[in-house]
């Protein structure tokens, strides 16, 4: 049983170490965290997916509001220049 619980120490060790998200024992023969592995997985494409859009969104409405607010601003300078 100690030679179970070294080889996971060593497992989640290499995992940290090689910068894994996460790392599981699977079997392919029984099956055993083979769902739990795939899950993991998808949430995590899912989430990075997500996240890559939401910034996107953010960066995109960013540039906007920029344009919007150079636009305005200039149009200020020229109103003023033909004011008196």
């Amino acid at each position: 049983m100690e030679d179970q619980k070294e080889g996971e120490e060593n497992l989640l060790e290499f995992a940290k170490n090689s910068d894994f998200c996460g790392c599981f024992r699977t079997s392919a023969k029984t099956g055993k965290n083979v769902s739990e592995s795939m899950n993991f997985l998808i949430k995590l494409i899912l989430k990075r997916i997500k996240d890559i859009e939401e910034k996107d969104i953010s960066e995109e409405h960013k540039r906007e509001t920029i344009k919007l607010e150079s636009e305005r601003s200039s149009k200020k300078d020229t109103k003023s220049n033909k004011c008196c």
